[in-house]
């Protein structure tokens, strides 16, 4: 129990502070309604955290827990349906700002826990601990009277989380985690009275701190408790028998592995039941890195103790913070969840599947609460009870930036408006079976597609399977109803066999976006290059594909399928693929030489370019040919190709000869190297240059390959004019055969090469 300063503190404080009411009816937004602004004071995620629940349903209405502004406290709010109003009711519960809190709607007394949020769970003071506040319901006034005694402390602990239960016995439990331990407190003689907290007795491993649980009353006879551990990977449960001893808790449970140990538990876990039924359900989250795999998961436990899972959302969705209700009545799971809309924009977005058979529609889902005013929407909460016709559902949700709540509601009434929420597949052939989730299904008498009549089953007032008919076409699913036709918003597509009749570009890389022109598209599954599958593409119309070419796509055909046929290109698409030059010839050459360029990959070259200039010209022979001209302004070194798909580097280099003209030098000051005499020659030649000054002086012959055939001078030479002969042979004296060669004169810094011709 509190100490008794402290009652009398949060005594005076009730008396004392004015009553405040919301503001008048909702705000109608793009998608639900917007409420009034909680201000700044307060956390700015009122509705979080993640196993939480904030609203419950009593004696014909819905309530919540929500932070006054005015008052500067949570209080109980009530809300009115028809005009989609919440008022306060003045009944304080916590005042403390920083709180998070979970409320539990027993049928006779509200109990909510409250504790100050900490993403990781720390020893706190008496001021900050975890408190419960209990509230005595008087039907005839509509009124909360707390409970006398209340609030009572059930922790000494700040936490990201701390969820409440009650059992059959009366005995009410909470439960969060600190330093990575599971924690649970539960209370003994009464309500007021509680024990020392302990550690889960069958907690195996420790979780990591930031991890979470979740407590839940099911089967009539017991609870159990939800964990996720990031540490191991794996979301447990553990079931406590009403009737056992406190510490008496069954063998942790692996509620959802997966199967090569990677990231299948994030921090994200919500609870529900129905007695009815006795199964125990959640939804979670997943640490999983890529696009196609699931990120929001739909678990679901039989009465045997067995689980089984569903996808409801995968990482390419995008979702976070998921929230789940059911109802054993309808035999349906909502999930929502906050994701993004367009461009930045955050909305909560609803999946609806059935309890039995659970088959979530691919995708983001359907837009549930949405408004351009309120563009972070995030943390939706709603009950821990089982709805149903009476209650409807009703989703809370909270935007940090501009500090209001936001609410939707469904009508589960037997006189509800027909709505279709999704239908799954969304496109199939004659014959086969569609889920349609809505609402105000009841008594339904008719559903077509595309004007065409069709065989159903109405499972329940929100969910109708409906037989693809003989005939029917793309078009809209609509349901008759006694209250009136309801028509689906998007298509539903009746795939026929695709045709290609184009494509563009006709070559291009991997990676680079190609557009297939045709008909039939829509509903298109595949599309391959090659026979090569294309991971990415878009129908964009019934006669447009954008796609994206394949890593490891080959020349051939494109191919695309769907359910109806599949159709490939009387033209094969060229891939692209980065070039590679194996040699070059000749390996010397002035301005104006031609040179072959030998390789793979030059088909599509838009550029060759040799060190220090870019060709003018060039021709691409083959995928493995290319003859270029050395441009003027070339100097020694590698010579390049460039296509879409990359480019390639010679691995050795094309040595330029530069032209030295006599003209130009100023003898005999200057360096200078004139054309061998005679030339073409046979059997030998001189080679004459001049010094202006004495140096080292180097003068080689190569052959067109650009390797060195002989070494006419390596020595120091007086300034003035020189010859050297060459014979035609090599460094071994041996004969070269006929062909044209370079002589190279190095000397002081100054380079200058020239060719010639020998003849036999």
């Amino acid at each position: 129990m509190l100490p008794s300063r402290i009652v009398s503190a949060l005594a005076v404080a009730l008396l004392s502070l004015p009553l405040a009411s919301a503001p008048a009816e909702g705000v109608e937004v793009d998608v639900g309604y917007q409420d009034f602004s909680y201000g700044s004071v307060v956390l700015d995620t009122p509705t979080a955290e993640k196993p939480e629940s904030k609203l419950w349903w009593n004696d014909g209405f819905w309530w919540g827990s929500m932070w006054n502004e005015v008052s500067g406290r949570y209080e109980i709010h009530k809300l009115d349906l028809g005009t989609h109003q919440w008022s306060t009711t003045g009944v304080a519960i916590d005042d403390r700002p920083d709180t998070a809190g979970d409320a539990l709607w027993d049928g006779q007394s509200l109990y909510v826990v409250s504790h100050e949020f900490d993403k990781e769970a720390s020893p706190a003071d008496s001021a900050s601990a975890a408190r419960l506040y209990r509230y005595d319901y008087q039907e005839l006034t509509d009124t909360y009277t707390p409970g006398a005694g209340f609030p009572v402390l059930v922790n000494m602990s700040t936490s990201e989380t701390l969820v409440l239960t009650k059992d059959s016995t009366g005995q009410l439990w909470v439960t969060w985690v600190q330093d990575g331990d599971v924690m649970i407190n539960r209370s003994t003689t009464d309500d007021r009275t509680w024990g020392a907290p302990f550690v889960l007795p069958v907690q195996v491993d420790r979780a990591r701190s930031d991890d979470i649980s979740s407590l839940i009353a099911f089967q009539g006879d017991r609870i159990g408790l939800m964990w996720s551990d990031q540490s191991d990977d794996r979301i447990f449960f553990a079931v406590h028998q009403d009737d056992q001893a406190d510490l008496a808790w069954q063998a942790q449970e692996t509620a959802l592995e997966h199967p090569q140990n990677e990231s299948i538990a994030d921090d994200h876990v919500n609870l529900a039941t129905c007695d009815a039924t006795g199964r125990v359900f959640a939804v979670t989250k997943t640490g999983l890195p890529n696009p196609e795999d699931p990120e929001l998961v739909f678990l679901k436990r039989e009465t045997n103790g067995s689980w089984t899972n569903a996808v409801v959302a995968t990482d390419a969705d995008d979702h976070t913070r998921p929230m789940l209700v059911v109802s054993s009545e309808t035999n349906t799971a909502w999930v929502f969840a906050s994701s993004t809309l367009t461009g930045n924009q955050e909305v909560i977005f609803m999946k609806v599947a059935n309890l039995d058979d659970p088959v979530f529609p691919p995708g983001k889902g359907t837009s549930f609460i949405q408004s351009e005013d309120d563009e972070d929407l995030n943390n939706p909460t709603s009950t821990k009870q089982c709805l149903d016709g009476a209650t409807g559902v009703l989703v809370l949700t909270s935007d940090k930036d501009s500090h209001n709540y936001l609410h939707n509601s469904i009508d589960l009434s037997p006189t509800a408006s027909p709505v279709i929420y999704s239908f799954y597949p969304a496109v199939a052939l004659a014959g086969t079976e569609i889920r349609i989730m809505g609402a105000g299904f009841a008594g339904a008498t008719s559903v077509s597609f595309g004007g065409t009549p069709a065989s159903f089953t109405e499972f329940s007032a929100v969910e109708i399977r409906a037989t693809v008919p003989l005939g029917a076409t793309t078009g809209k699913i609509s349901i008759m109803t006694p209250r009136g036709p309801v028509t689906t918003s998007d298509d539903f597509i009746v795939p026929v066999p695709p045709s290609i009749t184009s494509f563009s570009p006709e070559t291009a890389p991997a990676g680079a976006s190609v557009q297939i022109d045709g008909t039939g598209f829509m509903g298109v599954t595949e599309v391959t290059f090659g026979g090569v599958l294309a991971g990415a593409f878009t129908v964009t119309a019934d006669s447009a594909i954008a796609v994206t070419v394949p890593s490891g796509a080959v020349n051939g055909p494109i191919e695309v399928t769907n359910l109806a046929g599949n159709a490939a290109s009387d033209t094969d698409f060229t891939v692209i693929v980065p070039p590679a030059i194996l040699t070059f010839v000749p390996a010397i050459g002035e301005a104006g030489t031609v040179v072959a360029l030998l390789g793979s990959g030059f088909t599509g070259a838009t550029s060759v370019a040799f060190t220090g200039a870019e060709a003018l010209v060039f021709t691409v022979v083959s995928d493995t040919t290319i003859t270029t001209v050395v441009p003027t302004g070339a100097t020694t070194g590698p010579v390049s190709v460039t296509n879409a798909a990359g480019t390639a580097v010679s691995g050795s280099d094309f040595i330029y000869v530069q032209t030295v003209s006599a003209n130009d030098l100023s003898a005999p000051f200057g360096y200078g190297l004139d054309q061998n005499l005679p030339n073409p020659f046979r059997p030998h030649t001189e080679i004459r240059y001049q010094l202006p000054r004495a140096t080292h002086v180097r003068i080689t012959v190569y052959n067109v390959q650009g390797r060195r055939v002989r070494e006419l001078v390596d020595e120091p030479r007086p300034s003035g004019r020189h010859a050297v002969r060459w014979d035609g042979r090599d460094e071994s004296g041996s004969r070269v055969a006929s062909g044209s060669y370079v002589y190279e004169l190095r000397a002081g810094g100054f380079v200058a090469r020239r060719t010639m011709t020998l003849l036999r």
